[in-house]
């Protein structure tokens, strides 16, 4: 999967918004979430994609790889 490429969002679980939805892939992104008591700051890495019909991006967590399909 590289940026630019069309996924499609298979079935997570019932009732979430993003079943079966195809996106647009954006790429990884990382994210402060706080840092240590010695201070070293803590960072994950998100799936950015951009919902067909949205205007606004969304993070997806890295454990969604497994979710995301390549529309060929």
């Amino acid at each position: 999967m590289k940026v630019g490429d069309l996924v499609k969002i298979d079935y997570v679980y019932g009732g979430y918004p993003l079943n079966d939805t195809v996106a647009l892939y954006l790429g990884e992104e990382q994210v402060s979430v706080g840092e240590d008591l010695s201070g070293h700051i803590h960072t994950v890495t998100n799936l950015k994609i951009l919902p067909i019909g949205s205007s606004e991006p969304r993070l997806l967590d890295r454990t969604m790889w497994k979710h995301l399909e390549v529309v060929k």
